[in-house]
């Protein structure tokens, strides 16, 4: 009889501590945004993504975007042909849609790293073998970062190997644009 206790007792052990793990990973992820005092981020942003290495620049002169016309390099990268394209970043919605260059022209950026509520733009992270001994970043993916605020950034950004899914962030559209 005895035996049979401790064995209920081990199984209801057992099965608690996988839980009560499981519990203790999603409140230390989640608990810290619910209690937050950052303020979601409210700046919206312009990015280009393709190879900077095409015969036409974009550079933001003044809060305003340009194109500069260049001559293409004798050699041209893996990918380095792919057209450039200008996308929109909603942050409320985290969506992109793509923006013509005469849509661009029209909005005021600020080209700035940081957001002016103080938010970034940062890589992600990956880690092929255990994190303290060997990691490495994530190019493809990124996060809108602020004093411990997260959040992963759904960007149209190509999965062609090298220059072709390069982001370049051309800066924040700052209100009244």
């Amino acid at each position: 009889m005895a035996s049979e206790k401790s064995k209920d007792f081990a199984l209801v052990i057992g099965l608690t501590i996988p839980v009560a793990m499981i519990a203790f990973v999603a409140a230390a992820i989640y608990l810290p945004r619910v209690f937050s005092s950052v303020d979601p981020p409210r700046y919206d942003f312009l990015y280009m993504v393709g190879s900077p290495y095409g015969g036409e620049r974009y550079i933001v002169i003044d809060g305003k975007l340009s194109r500069h016309k260049e001559e293409p390099p004798s050699y041209t990268p893996p990918g380095g042909d792919w057209p450039p394209q200008l996308f929109v970043h909603r942050v409320a919605s985290n969506t992109s849609e793509r923006i013509s260059f005469e849509g661009g022209t029209a909005l005021t950026l600020d080209t700035t790293p940081r957001s002016p509520d103080g938010f970034e733009i940062v890589h992600g992270r990956k880690s092929e073998f255990f994190f303290p001994i060997v990691s490495s970043t994530d190019y493809r993916t990124r996060y809108l970062q602020k004093d411990g605020w997260t959040q992963k950034l759904d960007l149209e950004i190509n999965s062609e190997p090298g220059y072709a899914g390069m982001f370049i962030l051309l800066g924040w559209i700052v209100e009244g644009s």
